[in-house]
């Protein structure tokens, strides 16, 4: 996984959400929302995110 990847995260309730990745910091992926990746970018500044464990966070296929 790498920073623009979009990922699928297990949140609370066993749920799944598809985020983007932000960064990588040890056995922790930063994500955020499709909308917060946007705005970052459009207004030059780093996408503000949330940390989960690398377990938690799968990869999504290029193709979907």
């Amino acid at each position: 996984m790498k920073p623009g990847d979009r990922v699928s995260a297990k949140v609370f309730g066993n749920k799944n959400v598809e985020r983007i990745v932000v960064q990588l910091i040890d056995n922790t992926v930063v994500i955020c929302t499709q909308e917060e990746w946007k705005a970052a970018h459009s207004e030059m500044r780093n996408p503000t995110g949330v940390g989960f464990p690398v377990r938690d966070v799968k990869p999504l296929s290029a193709h979907k």
